[in-house]
């Protein structure tokens, strides 16, 4: 097993494009897991490990995910995940 990059952390969150259109989506989705947010954004549910205590997702696209634990999680390369993960969810234009 390789080293994890600590540049990597969850730092995916913001790198990755997000395709869905911003009229289908509604940021404030009572009763709506984490994963089923994600793959609104079309990312796949288990980008997030499975200890998830809660999420928030504001309008303007600010996520924060807190976590039981910090934790690494292995998918092509080993990645670190601390107790709390800030992102931005944005939809990307298409070209």
């Amino acid at each position: 097993m390789g080293g994890f990059n600590p540049a990597i952390e969850l730092s995916i969150l913001l790198l990755l494009p997000f395709l869905s259109s911003p009229s289908s989506l509604s940021l404030n989705l009572p009763n709506t897991t984490v994963y089923e947010i994600l793959t609104k954004f079309n990312l796949p549910p288990g980008l997030l490990p499975s200890s998830v205590k809660s999420y928030s997702l504001s309008d303007d696209g600010t996520f924060e995910v807190l976590l039981d634990k910090p934790c690494y999680v292995e998918f092509e390369y080993l990645v670190y995940y601390d107790e709390k993960v800030t992102g931005n969810l944005v939809v990307a234009k298409r070209e």
